[in-house]
């Protein structure tokens, strides 16, 4: 997208007044930050191989990174109606469920987290 572009759509919607318009590498710097801070309180049994990160394809991570378990797998691919259900029965217990889903979420952290910077050298070209 160039400036011209930016600038028109930017006025359109009112974000032309200077103290609305934030500066691009205070938010990303923020940003940026923020993302560290996360990936530093992360357990570091639920640190993924940086090898792993470097593909294009991330949508099978979780079932190919080693992190999670058969077990794990099956309970976050669950509804969560069946999910209730096991939990009544006591197939899955609170502490699995909640795991299982706190590993799921670092995965999906570390994946997006490596990908943004590159998304946005591609959007820029």
């Amino acid at each position: 997208m160039n400036l011209a572009v930016i600038a028109d759509t930017e006025s359109r919607v009112g974000l032309s007044d200077p103290a609305l318009v934030v500066d691009a590498t205070v938010w990303q710097d923020i940003a940026r930050r923020r993302r560290q801070e996360i990936y530093n309180a992360l357990p570091p049994e639920y640190l993924i191989a940086p090898e792993l990160l470097e593909n294009d394809h991330v949508v099978d991570l979780p079932e190919t990174c080693g992190l999670l378990s058969a077990r794990e797998l099956s309970i976050t691919s669950l509804s969560a109606t069946k999910l209730l259900q096991f939990m009544h029965n006591e197939t899955y217990t609170a502490v699995e469920v909640i795991t299982a889903f706190c590993k799921r979420a670092a995965i999906a952290h570390q994946a997006v987290s490596k990908r943004a910077p590159i998304a946005q050298v591609r959007r820029a070209n």
